[in-house]
């Protein structure tokens, strides 16, 4: 048994009807017309792993109309341990924002059990955005991976947005922040500042390699830049900022303005590469990502339109480099022909979806 969903069962999300699928080890690809029902599945699986969908703002976006709750179950196989095991997951939504998670047998408090079980990575129309967009995007893609390879990260991450939040509504209450919670936020600002670095010196040494094999880049430069200056102080800044902080109500430097610099030729990326390029080099930091994963084999890819600013060349790179990993990957298309194309000579197992109901081909 490989790792990875070995059953996926929905109940009133969008318009899929119910239905449990038996899925393949490998790349599962789910086709059919636009608003068939194919991305829902993909938001299905999501919502197991991650606990909301990677397109809806709102969960009554994604709920059944007329539905108060939605749920989703997945039988997981752990790999080989001895001998093969399975996991239940489970997550209900509802309306009045009573949500449960479930891990086997227990009753979780929050997702992140759950999320570690299953770490989910989305391509899709907006993955340029980790390049092209602000540097949310990015704190976002390398806390993602501090949370999966760093036993203590959550708990240093929760300490930051406490005592960040804390701090703000002094400010915005025209207040200077009790001592306690300065002392705080610069404790857990270096704590993650000091993880985020770490990592990004990790992932830029599988990313290049990665980079010269599909894009043929050679001079690629990936940095982290903290969000202040690191020789003068965080201390030293909050209190040169004070004035300022107290004017606009907002902790002005910290790592919650931290970034990724990624530089090609000494240039910004986005204004040397394509947009098809950048999904590209997107690509390739999130399987850089995955391979830093303690277990890469536990990662589970969610594929929105394969061919959307890919050729097929690009396609086969990315499709063989996903199954070098050892990963399961749900995969959708319109035309059934050029998902099986492009992954020929993988294992697949091929589903039609045609008005929320869901067909495996045989």
């Amino acid at each position: 048994m490989k790792h990875g969903l070995l059953c996926l069962d929905v109940t009133n999300i969008r318009n899929l009807k119910t239905k449990e699928l038996c899925l393949g080890p490998g790349f599962n690809l789910f086709c059919g017309q636009n608003g068939s029902g194919k991305t829902s599945i993909l938001e299905a699986v999501n919502l197991l792993g991650v606990g909301k969908s990677f397109r809806a703002q709102a969960i009554q976006q994604l709920i059944t109309f007329g539905e108060q709750w939605c749920l989703v179950r997945g039988m997981l196989g752990n790999g080989p341990s001895g001998k093969d095991s399975t996991t239940w997951l489970a997550v209900e939504k509802r309306l009045n924002g009573q949500n449960t998670y479930r891990l086997g047998e227990k009753n979780e408090k929050s997702i992140s059990e759950l999320t570690k079980s299953l770490p989910v990575q989305v391509i899709d129309i907006h993955s340029h955005l980790v390049v092209e967009g602000g540097p949310l995007y990015r704190r976002r893609f390398v806390d993602w991976g501090l949370f999966h390879v760093e036993q203590d990260f959550l708990l240093n991450w929760r300490g930051l947005q406490r005592a960040l939040a804390q701090r703000n509504a002094s400010l915005k209450q025209r207040r200077a922040p009790d001592s306690v919670w300065d002392e705080a936020f610069i404790k857990y600002a270096m704590l993650v500042d000091t993880a985020r670095r770490a990592y990004i010196e990790r992932l830029a040494v599988v990313l290049v390699p990665q980079l010269q094999q599909m894009l043929g880049l050679d001079r690629v430069s990936v940095q982290y830049a903290s969000g202040w200056d690191v020789q003068r102080g965080l201390a030293a800044h909050l209190l040169d900022n004070a004035t300022i902080d107290s004017i606009s109500g907002h902790t002005s430097c910290g790592p919650h303005r931290g970034d990724v610099v990624i530089l090609v030729d000494d240039r910004p990326v986005k204004e040397v590469l394509s947009r098809g390029q950048i999904k590209v080099f997107v690509c390739a930091m999130l399987l850089a990502r995955t391979e830093m994963l303690s277990n890469p084999k536990k990662a589970l890819f969610l594929i929105d339109d394969l061919h959307a600013e890919l050729d097929h060349s690009n396609c086969k790179t990315l499709v063989s480099a996903i199954s070098r990993l050892g990963c399961q990957a749900f995969v959708t298309g319109i035309e059934e022909s050029s998902l099986c194309r492009s992954t020929e000579g993988f294992t697949t197992n091929v589903f039609h979806v045609e008005q929320g109901e869901i067909f495996e081909r045989v």
